[in-house]
């Protein structure tokens, strides 16, 4: 049967309400991919 208010259970006494998580992405500038951490600057 589906369940109204869905929760997402942490443990047996704690759950979230998944009507209260909220997921942003958000698009660096600049630079990026796989070498940026390894390529020298000096």
């Amino acid at each position: 049967m589906f369940d109204a208010d869905p929760m997402i259970q942490i443990t047996h006494r704690i759950s979230i309400d998944e009507k209260e998580i909220e997921e942003s992405f958000v698009r660096s500038s600049g630079p990026g991919g796989q070498n940026v951490n390894t390529l020298a600057t000096s």
